[in-house]
């Protein structure tokens, strides 16, 4: 399951910090780092010490899943867009034809 550790250090000097076996980068924008606002990570700490937890989904494209409820549970597919953390679109193969529907990741198995 990937993680994040929230740090604050000082970008000049952040070669220890990228020299961490674990460190797979620096989240930012295209290749420079950025900030992330107090506000931000206070609201994930709140979520995180809330008990219900956080759902992160992590597919992509070509990834055979299977749809586990509404009104396409049991129908297998292959995801063809990830479109948020929370929405893909998967192709639906029916009768030699291909369909795609926009699903919840929440209901995918993969």
């Amino acid at each position: 399951m990937p993680g994040y550790v929230f740090g604050r250090f000082d970008l000049a000097g952040r070669k220890p910090v990228v020299e961490i076996s674990q460190v797979i980068r620096i989240l930012g924008c295209g290749t420079q780092p950025e900030p992330i606002p107090d506000a931000q990570i206070d609201a994930v700490r709140q979520l995180t010490e809330s008990g219900k937890g956080l759902a992160v989904h992590d597919y992509t494209v070509g990834q055979p899943v299977r749809i586990g409820s509404g009104p396409l549970a049991g129908v297998s597919g292959v995801i063809v867009w990830v479109k948020s953390q929370a929405r893909v679109v998967v192709a639906i193969e029916m009768l030699h034809q291909a369909v795609s529907a926009e699903v919840d990741a929440e209901s995918l198995t993969r």
